[in-house]
């Protein structure tokens, strides 16, 4: 069976994370509000693909075999992941500093600098997620059989909660952020197996849901300090109802995104370099190293340019590769 609407569903999630990092890329001190409208919209997008790795999890659940799932894992997320950290890694232990990392990181030898970098994914902004979903592999039969049980939905709440306390980030990198998405993802997996309750459900609220996005968007863009709490709520609350209306739409939209979705995993990855290697253009086409004031449509360009480039690369290797390109990209 073929969720469509979960499929257009990620194409959104992509766009997002990538709309994200490129808001960065500016500096926004003439348009504050519109940086931290922006912000809130699409800053930790990488909840909505939580949701939406944990909804497929449980939905695939029928054929799980815990020796062929992470087999697949391995070959499909691990191994790009590896093959990807690469460029960064060499880059940021012999030529340039991660200003990411702690202090005193680059006292270590070189074999722990680059052990740290993939365990804690910090090489590259976006790559934390393949350290924390990989926590998420590794227990997988242990999701399998509280699943079958059904139990564990019941502390749902008590999860979230925990969540929304402790925020995403912290000493322990992967380990606080699987903790703090651990309700998503559990979130994921009761969608799948209540979807059509939930659907039911949110058919007779999404007008009261859409009001509270919008006052979420409104407070975190008029308001500084609350991101943490705000980020969470927001983004827990869009997972459903965008669930249901792209259910709503997907008669409208109908494949229109679905090479997007498709590799929406590599761009994932991949947009962690465009991103740069256009801001490198800029440098030797304008000579500034940064990018200039942002505005709407240069933020929405670069947001495009960088999603286009990304596919434009993974089309490009899936011609040269075939199908073992998803080995190399994730796609």
């Amino acid at each position: 069976m073929f969720l469509s609407h979960i499929h257009n569903f990620r194409a959104y999630a992509i766009i997002g994370i990538v709309g994200a990092h490129s808001l960065h890329a500016f500096v926004w001190n003439d348009h504050p509000y519109m940086f931290r409208f922006f912000d809130t919209l699409f800053n930790q997008s990488s909840v909505l693909f939580f949701f939406i790795a944990g909804f497929m999890f449980q939905f695939l659940s029928r054929r799980f075999e815990k020796w062929d799932y992470w087999k697949k894992k391995l070959r499909n997320v691990i191994t790009p992941y590896l093959l990807l950290s690469i460029p960064a890694i060499y880059y940021y232990t012999q030529i340039g500093i991660q200003d990411n990392t702690w202090q005193g990181f680059y006292d270590n030898p070189l074999y722990e600098q680059v052990f740290f970098f993939l365990i804690t994914g910090k090489q590259l902004a976006p790559f934390w997620f393949v350290p924390t979903i990989a926590l998420f592999y590794i227990i997988a039969p242990l999701l399998i059989r509280a699943d079958r049980a059904r139990t564990i939905y019941w502390f749902l709440p008590v999860f979230m909660c925990i969540s929304f306390v402790l925020g995403r980030d912290g000493a322990y990198g992967p380990i606080n952020k699987a903790v703090y998405l651990f309700s998503v993802y559990l979130f994921g997996m009761f969608a799948s197996r209540y979807h059509d309750q939930m659907l039911a459900v949110v058919k007779r609220i999404h007008y009261l849901l859409l009001f509270i996005v919008i006052g979420l968007v409104w407070f975190n863009t008029c308001f500084v300090g609350y991101e943490q709490y705000v980020q969470y709520v927001l983004k827990m609350i869009l997972c459903p109802l965008l669930l249901y209306y792209f259910d709503c739409i997907e008669h409208i939209l109908g494949n229109r995104m679905s090479y997007l979705a498709h590799v929406s995993f590599g761009i994932f990855f991949i947009h962690a370099y465009v991103l740069p290697a256009i801001k490198i253009v800029y440098l030797n086409v304008t000579g500034n190293v940064d990018f200039p004031e942002g505005n709407l449509i240069a933020y929405l360009a670069l947001t495009a340019s960088v999603t286009l480039g990304s596919m434009g690369i993974i089309y490009l290797c899936q011609k040269i590769f075939g199908s073992r390109s998803r080995m190399i990209l994730g796609a």
